[in-house]
């Protein structure tokens, strides 16, 4: 918090399985929490609860693998960042299938159309009566909807990604239907957020910037998620400062909703990180953190164990050789230019 400054809010990612033993240590050094994958919709979808009600267009939704991240935040005033209604363009298979069965058909556009709407309805609907008091800094409508290492949308390339929204809806519509329906249902002020991982390679930053500038033009969000999963051996600072930059450019809201890094013996990625941060606090509003409790020590010092960590996790291969990767850079910074 003291690094980052005052301006910018310091959060954490919480599982339900770790709020046993580290909810107050979090709760006593971050500003906010971040659900981990417990409010995307494979998890809030309630199968057998939506086969036995007979509709065939109003899933039901649970909120029971989140509930003790949401008491614990309720009743701490910890507000939480949700998400995802539409995570990597899939859902639990049967979201997508006639009577919400295994093995059914698969259901019309119309169909479908209807299902997210309520899902998204009920969702909101549930927290709201649920957690009357909780606080809700920020809602992910969709993330990652991009290939992982390319500047394409999942299923529209040949990398082999499948996105089962799209093959239903046969168009992107999917995806602004989705806003469309969290901001009418979404609590009044819930700032809305697209997130993305690998957003700093330069073609896709490229691409990401002109998807949520769309969703900007039709006031559908509020600001971008990144996802600031690095390592010291990729991206060099200076590409990840111009990708930071080029998403400033847009006026929307910025937070790093996952930023986790690779340590090894180079802990200057984690100062060159908060110095872009500080630099750039007039966008950015908020820095989540991604440590599991298990990678914490336990000596009460607070800080990561980076041996635990690097244990882990391996330094991410190169994708592009020297040249590509310049000509790359050139080719954002000169977005970055066209922009500015």
């Amino acid at each position: 918090r003291k690094l980052m400054g005052s301006e910018i809010s310091v959060g954490h990612t919480v599982s339900p399985d770790e709020m046993g033993k580290y909810a107050d240590y979090y709760g006593e050094r971050f500003d906010y929490f971040t659900l981990k994958d417990v409010l995307n919709v494979s998890n809030l979808f309630d199968a057998a609860a939506t086969a036995k009600s007979g509709s065939e267009v109003n899933p039901q939704v649970s909120l029971e693998k989140a509930a003790p991240v949401l008491k614990y935040c309720e009743e701490n005033n910890i507000p939480i960042f949700g998400g995802a209604f539409i995570f990597e363009g899939r859902a639990t298979r049967e979201f997508f299938r006639e009577n919400f069965s295994t093995y059914g058909y698969t259901v019309s556009r119309e169909v479908l159309q209807q299902r997210l709407e309520n899902l998204i309805k009920n969702t909101f609907e549930a927290l709201r009566t649920e957690y009357p008091n909780l606080k809700i800094c920020g809602y992910e409508v969709c993330r990652n909807l991009f290939d992982a290492d390319f500047p394409y949308l999942r299923g529209r390339d040949w990398s082999g990604e499948y996105d089962d929204w799209y093959e239903i809806y046969v168009n992107d519509e999917s995806i602004y239907d989705a806003y469309t329906f969290a901001r009418k249902y979404a609590p009044e002020g819930t700032k809305l957020y697209y997130s993305e991982c690998n957003e700093y390679f330069p073609l896709k930053t490229m691409a990401v910037y002109k998807f949520v500038s769309d969703l900007q033009a039709r006031g559908l969000i509020d600001g971008i998620g990144l996802e600031a999963s690095l390592n010291t051996a990729y991206p060099y600072i200076d590409e990840y400062r111009t990708a930071v930059e080029v998403f400033s450019y847009t006026g929307l809201d910025i937070k790093l909703t996952r930023f986790q890094a690779t340590v090894g013996e180079n802990q200057q990625l984690y100062a060159d990180i908060i110095s872009i941060c500080r630099d750039l606090s007039k966008y950015i509003s908020g820095v989540n953190f991604n440590y599991t409790g298990t990678d914490l020590k336990d000596d009460g010092s607070g800080k990561p164990d980076i041996a635990a960590i690097n244990e882990k996790k391996e330094a991410k291969k190169e994708e592009y050789s020297e040249e590509t990767r310049k000509e790359l850079m050139e080719k954002a910074i000169g977005l970055h230019t066209d922009l500015k």
